[in-house]
């Protein structure tokens, strides 16, 4: 099985149990947070118990929103990072795609994830595949590796076709992507034609 590299080696482990659901990750929901996630240093033991803490957090979900759904478990790598956020590869406020937003805390993002913390936001702008940051704000991780996460998001944007919410961080200057899904905020909205008069454009609301 894929627990068996653990059992077959001593001493303890740094990693990170996760969920990943249709309920939670699909193209119409976005429940993060909503699951149990286990985090740090763990023995083969804690891993088995926390792979079940995971599963069965699911059923209190299932409580609270009275839906059926089927979970995956993630094992990852516990990146113990300087700084970690959320990146929207289009602007979930206005819906341009010339426009990211990225959030972000220093130390591991989880709780910023479930909304347990509020961390910084950051707008960037996109003219002409030119990166900006229009209110100027300072930066501690340096605004290189921000503009670089940027671009590597809006590259797997085009390439999927749909707007993303991306979790990430960042260690020594090395960037990693923890989790990718739609941005459901705008992928759940459902496409539709609305004839519209000239004279009325300039009243229409700018998403449209």
């Amino acid at each position: 099985t894929y627990l068996e590299e653990f059992k077959n080696r001593e001493g303890l482990y740094d990693l990170a149990i996760r969920s990943s659901a249709l309920n939670e990750d699909g193209v119409n929901d976005s429940l993060a947070g909503h699951y149990e996630s286990i985090l740090g240093l763990m023995s083969f033991e804690e891993i088995l118990s926390g792979i079940k803490r995971v599963i069965l957090s699911q059923d209190k979900v299932a409580d609270e929103t009275q839906s059926n759904n089927k979970m995956g478990v993630v094992i990852q790598e516990f990146i113990r990072a300087d700084y970690s956020g959320v990146i929207f590869s289009s602007n979930p406020l206005t819906f341009s795609k010339n426009e990211s937003i990225i959030g972000f805390t220093d130390g591991c993002g989880e709780k910023l994830v479930s909304g347990e913390e509020e961390g910084t936001d950051v707008l960037i702008t996109i003219c002409d595949k030119e990166l900006s940051l229009p209110n100027q704000q300072a930066i501690p991780f340096g605004e290189q590796e921000l503009f670089e996460l940027c671009r590597r998001v809006k590259e797997l944007e085009a390439r999927l076709g749909y707007p993303l919410d991306v979790e990430w961080t960042i260690r020594n200057g090395i960037i990693s992507y923890i989790q990718c899904r739609p941005l459901a905020s705008i992928t759940r909205i459902e496409p539709m034609t609305v004839p519209v008069k000239a004279e009325e454009l300039a009243a229409l609301p700018k998403q449209l």
